[in-house]
């Protein structure tokens, strides 16, 4: 979020909003933070590309339109408030540049659903700055979710990040690679709410067909488990009447013990990617979270030049787990 000042010349008409009227806006979230404080002109007149876009936003969203939008040459994208009306302003052209500079025309679908989680998820409202990157990144999560529902891909927010002029972390907003990886969260949440749909319209799973989810689940855990803490080594996994049992050897003074950890699959309501710390899929149970460190065991590939979590783990690694996980662990708590 940036604290934004913009002067809009717009005359009131009623309850409407017309083209010109000078109004102070003290706070806006920016969808990149590009915008300095200026006077602009702003248009009630959108584009009908945009004006689609918002309606299929919302239609699978199923939230009601409480937003206004206006078009102006601001290099961005912004919520904000004019008095107490929610307003999203968006630049037509900012817009098709990332599209162009992303190769992907999809990029506006999730542009725009991340300004518009900023007012749903009240971001405006928040007194301080303070939580700003969580901020940007629950609304990149949103988006991410929107973009499944929508039945794009996961290249959607992978583009248009990569695409960013900016690789760290600054002040108003979270690093890319952060912000993909929270974009991959909501994404996997909506394919993990479709699979569950999908079994609870199927008939239950014989024992035979539990059994071999399990052994799936087994083995991908165990192909993909990586862990350079010298406390923990030769880790591995048994998937046991919907739980998932991790065996390993922990450092004990000058020596090794054998323990054991588990969690039951029933109660996982989320499996997401730590933004904060690369590689690391956490288990949510509620009170419990369950934190492993994976790599994939495939050929590292890099999303571009410098952007590798580690020596092992990539962007694309991230997600080909947590589809994985989202997969297996929905059918076992779909299946009776």
């Amino acid at each position: 979020m940036k604290k934004v000042i913009l002067l809009f010349l717009l005359t009131p008409l009623g309850n409407m909003l017309y083209a010109q009227q000078t109004v102070t806006i003290e706070k806006g979230c920016a969808f990149f933070d590009s915008t300095s404080a200026r006077s602009i002109v702003v248009s009630n007149a959108v584009s009908p590309e945009i004006s689609q876009v918002i309606d299929k936003i919302m239609r699978v969203t199923g939230l009601p339109k409480r937003f206004i939008v206006f078009e102006a040459p601001i290099g961005n994208a912004i919520a904000t408030k004019i008095g107490d009306k929610e307003v999203i302003v968006v630049d037509p052209e900012f817009i098709r540049g990332f599209q162009k500079k992303a190769a992907d025309s999809l990029a506006v679908y999730f542009i725009l659903a991340h300004e518009i989680a900023h007012h749903y998820k009240d971001h405006l409202d928040h007194p301080n700055v303070q939580s700003v990157w969580w901020d940007e990144l629950a609304a990149d999560e949103f988006a991410g979710r929107v973009i499944k529902k929508l039945n794009f891909t996961i290249a959607t927010p992978w583009n248009l990040m990569v695409s960013m002029p900016v690789t760290g972390e600054h002040a108003s907003h979270p690093s890319p690679v952060a912000r993909i990886k929270s974009a991959i969260n909501g994404f996997c949440d909506g394919y993990y709410e479709e699979v569950r749909e999908d079994i609870a319209q199927s008939k239950s799973a014989d024992a035979a067909g539990i059994a071999k989810l399990s052994q799936d689940l087994e083995r991908y855990l165990n192909r993909h488990t990586y862990n350079k803490a010298s406390w923990e080594r030769n880790i591995r996994y048994r998937v046991v009447d919907r739980k998932i049992i991790k065996i390993y050897e922990s450092a004990v003074g000058d020596g090794y013990r054998e323990r054991k950890d588990t969690i039951d699959i029933n109660k996982i309501t989320k499996v997401y990617s730590r933004w904060h710390d690369p590689g690391e899929i956490a288990f949510d149970c509620g009170k419990q979270t369950w934190i492993e460190t994976f790599h994939s065991a495939k050929a590292a590939k890099t999303l571009k030049p410098g952007w590798y979590f580690d020596n092992d783990t990539t962007l694309e690694d991230d997600y080909d787990m947590l589809i994985y996980l989202q997969y297996y662990i929905a059918k076992l708590q779909g299946v009776r």
